[in-house]
């Protein structure tokens, strides 16, 4: 059965997973809902601990039940989905072979086909999921435990690199020195920032965050550290700088690498001794934590000649990495769904993410968050917040919501690889079955499909039960199906779940005899 995790604490009594992977031999194949009308439930998980040990596990309406982050377990719910199961089944080296009797599906975008092998590769990447054009998963491998909603930090994400992220902030918080926060532009560098000062013992004091890069090389000494009366024409009253205006907080120096050199020695001695020294002033002590962001290579500047290196040793001893949304595509619809509620609010249009009646159609499609969970995010979570800006602006007064025109063909997933065919002793019945069923029972194409040889397809047919040639059906059960369908011979192949060509040849063979 599937692992529900308890909501108070996400770790669970499970054994570690046997699977394996590029996540590592800990890692867990698990589901995690990605869209739902009910906007509520995105985030929700559940882990398949069992699949590694060969137990096959099954999706569908009323199964399994996804813990969402309110704590509640419930399935999918939702009538578009089928009662009739997706079915997820081992396959070699942690490959996921899919299975399925309903076609109501997509699998990164593509049409099901009843039958669907998936490379540990693509397991490892992650696999969109889509069933009955209205629900969105991921299967994916994810590490048991984290911490719950409940303790976040404001730091949006249920990815495995977001409970890092946490843990992270959590031990260099409360440590008091200074700390490098690297990561991509618009990655969120300041709201971790803001966490690991609210974490820390100066969570009261003043919280305050400058852009280096915003600062002209020409006045930046006086703006962090400030100045006397009379210091320079001009200065007719005493400036306090952005130190000083910290005092017993923490100071944000953000872009880092854009600091003029000319000033890197004074923020050295500011860090090391905690002592300033206002332009025109004697030094003086502050107490000040800070805290330095950038997205740049700081030793790739060093050896450029625009950074210091002492100050790239001081600065580098506490170092908290921020990661690209890229590389947390389960995080992206939880931050897509937030920030549309907010945005919807922004604009009085709320009630466009309710949907009283689960069968009309919703305002929300599938298609936009799949759309966007496949996009590489260049400009990671700034760059999100403006397409929901957008989309809830321009769509707020329509019945459908759209992404713009630029969004019609966004960067997907690289195509899923196709692991090698595999030998007839190792095809299992469903998977026979349902290659035959893609097929309509055409021998030649279902040999094809699975790689095998028609007389090994023959063989396999007649060792497996429920499986028959036309050849082999019954006279009445012929002339029973003929009837039920009118006559129409290719209806009454596919009700008797033969091929047309066969059912031709087995009534010229039922007239001659």
């Amino acid at each position: 059965m599937p692992a529900v995790l308890s909501s108070n604490d996400a770790q669970t009594t499970l054994q570690p997973s046997m699977g394996r992977g590029a996540s590592g031999p800990s890692s867990i194949l698990a589901l995690t809902l990605l869209h739902h009308p009910d906007l509520g439930r995105v985030g929700a998980r559940v882990l398949l601990p069992m699949f590694a040990l060969g137990q096959e596990e099954a999706l569908s309406r009323t199964q399994p039940a996804l813990l969402g982050l309110d704590g509640s377990a419930h399935p999918l719910a939702n009538p578009y989905v089928s009662r009739r199961p997706l079915r997820l089944v081992p396959g070699s080296k942690g490959g996921v072979t899919l299975l399925a009797e309903s076609l109501n599906y997509r699998v990164d975008g593509a049409p099901g086909t009843g039958c669907e092998r998936l490379s540990p590769e693509d397991i490892e990447r992650g696999v969109l999921l889509e069933l009955g054009g209205r629900v969105l998963l991921l299967l994916h491998r994810v590490h048991p435990g984290g911490p719950s909603k409940a303790d976040d930090l404001g730091l949006i994400g249920i990815s495995d690199a977001m409970k890092e992220l946490r843990g992270a902030v959590r031990r260099v918080g409360p440590l008091g020195g200074a700390v490098l926060v690297h990561g991509a532009s618009g990655s969120g560098k300041e709201l971790v920032s803001r966490a690991i000062h609210q974490l820390s013992a100066r969570a009261k004091g003043p919280f305050v965050a400058v852009n280096l890069a915003a600062i002209p090389a020409s006045t930046a000494a006086t703006e962090l550290f400030g100045h006397a009366r009379g210091a320079f024409t001009g200065a007719a009253e005493r400036r306090r700088g952005y130190f000083e205006q910290a005092e017993g907080g923490t100071l944000l120096l953000d872009e880092l690498g854009e600091a003029p050199l000319e000033i890197q020695p004074m923020l050295l001695r500011a860090l090391e001794s905690g002592e300033i020294q206002p332009v025109g002033a004697s030094p003086r002590k502050v107490d000040v934590r800070v805290i330095c962001a950038t997205d740049a290579n700081l030793g790739a500047l060093v050896l450029a000649g625009r950074f210091r290196r002492p100050l790239l040793h001081r600065v580098e001893a506490s170092r908290v990495d921020v990661p690209p949304l890229r590389d947390r595509r389960e995080d992206i619809a939880l931050l897509f769904a937030r920030l549309l509620e907010a945005e919807m609010a922004a604009v009085g249009a709320s009630e466009r993410l309710t949907q009283a009646d689960p069968r009309e159609e919703p305002w929300l499609p599938t298609e936009v968050t799949a759309a966007l969970c496949q996009h590489a995010w260049p400009g990671n979570v700034r760059e999100l917040q403006n397409v929901v800006r957008e989309l809830a602006v321009r769509c707020a007064g329509h019945d459908r919501a759209s992404l713009p025109e630029r969004w019609t063909s966004p960067s997907t997933p690289p195509p899923r690889s196709r692991p090698p065919a595999l030998p007839p002793s190792r095809i299992e019945p469903e998977q026979l079955r349902a290659a035959l069923r893609r097929n309509r029972w055409r021998i030649g194409a279902t040999a094809r499909d699975l790689g095998i040889a028609k007389n090994s397809l023959y063989a396999l047919m007649e060792s497996t039960p429920g499986v028959r040639r036309a050849k082999d059906v019954e006279e009445d059960e012929v002339r029973a199906a003929l009837a039920a369908c009118g006559d129409d011979l290719r209806a009454a192949a596919e009700r008797l779940e033969v091929s047309l060509p066969g059912l031709k040849a087995r009534l010229r063979a039922l007239q001659d005899g």
